[in-house]
């Protein structure tokens, strides 16, 4: 059983930037994977994930704040005023000059200048709520094996990882970046973005959405058979998303696509749902017609989501739609 509609394209992609990072030392947004997500790509997600003014919502990894601010618009939409209700936006940005700007520029959020992989829900001394209705978010775009090779030629820029993995026995002295076990459940290959999925699991409460723009490569390479059974077995797939007429990351020379997830700890439920794996056809800004701050866009994409989610698959001029049984899925399968 396919995973997507097409085959992915970026493994090639992938390489490249590897390289590139090895070769022409990339700043510490590259190094760190930073990349604004764009505010169409944004309220997508927020489409399929907030749905409730009194949603609370996390994101981990949260950079300058581009998804909380456009919660912060969304909650305001959908509530009866222009702001986010106290408590509803929480976000977790590692580097600390980011965490500066995005508390400046949304001072009604919560932003911990944390690793999100040494946090637990409700942990007191953390300072998280026990448990999200959202976790929506842009991780970094970045391998491990990356960070290791720019480590050896910069070490001003990386305090991150130390070259060695967590379960290495002479790196339990070192700063670690996760812990051994988690590191250790995807076998160490994986992008950040990988673990991000497992370790925000945690956090979300059952029934809650999930949103990540992440590199389509996990889908069609070995290393992600891993992270598909523990979606397969941790959540409802609601839909896989790529656009087939534009890249969202232009700067990030790869690949990406949207997963939209549903926590569902029944496996009867799991097994029944059905994902659509989407292939848009037309640009996002032409399927979300309003300005940034227009609240028609609400309305749009109010309009546009069930068409992305039909009951069969289906193609139109917008969208071509697979429709599969969660049942039918192999993690082995590309």
């Amino acid at each position: 059983m396919c995973w997507v509609l097409r085959r992915a394209e970026c493994r090639g992609d992938y390489s490249a930037i590897l390289w590139e990072g090895k070769q022409h030392m990339p700043d510490k947004q590259h190094t760190l994977g930073q990349y604004e997500t764009p505010t169409d790509v944004a309220d997508l997600l927020l489409g399929f994930c907030l749905r409730r003014p009194s949603d609370r919502l996390l994101d981990p990894s949260c950079g300058e704040g581009a998804f909380l601010a456009r919660a912060a618009k969304w909650l305001g939409w959908l509530g009866d005023g222009p702001n986010a209700p106290p408590d509803a936006l929480w976000g977790v940005e590692l580097d600390p000059e980011t965490a500066v700007r995005a508390q400046t520029t949304l001072p009604q959020a919560h932003i911990l200048t944390r690793n999100f992989f040494t946090l637990q829900p409700g942990g007191p001394a953390d300072g998280l709520p026990g448990s999200f209705d959202v976790l929506i978010g842009n991780p970094p775009y970045t391998r491990a094996e990356w960070i290791g090779h720019l480590r050896e030629e910069d070490g001003r820029q990386l305090d991150l990882f130390d070259g060695l993995p967590p379960s290495a026995p002479e790196a339990a002295e070192k700063r670690l970046l996760m812990p051994g076990q988690l590191w250790d459940s995807l076998g160490g290959r994986s992008g950040l973005h990988a673990y991000f999925f497992l370790h925000g699991a945690q956090f979300l409460r059952e029934g809650g959405r999930f949103g990540f723009v992440v590199p389509n490569g996990w889908l069609d390479v070995a290393y992600g058979e891993k992270l598909k059974q523990f979606l397969l077995d941790h959540f409802k797939i609601l839909a896989i998303i790529e656009s087939g007429v534009e890249h969202w990351f232009d700067d990030a020379k790869i690949n990406t696509c949207l997963v939209v997830l549903e926590k569902c700890s029944g496996p009867n439920r799991r097994a029944a749902n059905m994902v659509r794996l989407v292939r848009l056809k037309r640009p996002l800004r032409a399927l979300i017609p309003y300005a940034a701050n227009d609240y028609r866009r609400l309305t749009a994409l109010e309009q546009l989501i069930p068409r992305l989610l039909p009951n069969e698959s289906r193609i139109t001029p917008d969208t071509a739609v697979r429709v599969v049984a969660q049942a039918d899925l192999r993690p082995a399968a590309k």
